[in-house]
């Protein structure tokens, strides 16, 4: 049995749980009641952890406890959620790809205005080559690439902006 809190800890977990539910009265409680105490019990957890909680919890822990999480938080979910759980917590799975992600935006986000920085200093090109004497339209296809370049970082600048909230929430 894997024990993601050390040698012997689990065993001291599961002690000290017990002690409590002695102390609390509720070993006394009858079976049904135990069953709905835990189903609230189970609800509520799910309800308070949320998906970028996890994906914290989830980036820190070695593969044989992220294995422990996905079969307590896989309990009483449908075959076809449990696979897909697993699949996002083993490692090299969703979370991580997510993880690399949103490091990788937080790193670009600064520096966002550099996408603006080439077509910019490519139509300036374009300007002062126009004043040359060319036999090729030179200064005619840095224009018309600048101004590509400018559409495509003025979209990928709105898709930025689109997705800040959600960046934000996850991070």
């Amino acid at each position: 049995a894997v024990e993601p809190f050390g040698g012997g800890g689990l065993a001291r977990l599961a002690e000290n749980v017990q002690l409590v539910l002695e102390e609390a009265g509720l070993t006394a409680l009858p079976e049904q009641e135990l069953a709905s105490i835990a189903e609230q019990v189970q609800l509520g957890a799910a309800q308070a952890v949320q998906p970028e909680d996890l994906l914290h919890i989830v980036a820190e822990l070695r593969p044989d406890e992220r294995e422990v999480i996905a079969g307590a938080l896989a309990e009483g979910l449908p075959e076809e959620q449990r696979g897909m759980l697993e699949e996002t917590v083993r490692p090299g799975g969703h979370a991580d790809k997510l993880a690399f992600v949103l490091w990788l935006a937080g790193k670009a986000r600064p520096h966002a205005w550099l996408l603006l920085a080439a077509p910019v200093g490519e139509l300036l090109l374009a300007l002062l080559l126009g004043r040359l004497a060319c036999s090729r339209p030179l200064a005619a296809w840095l224009r018309g690439d600048a101004l590509l370049s400018l559409g495509a970082a003025g979209a990928a600048s709105l898709a930025m902006h689109a997705f800040a909230p959600a960046l934000e929430r996850l991070r």
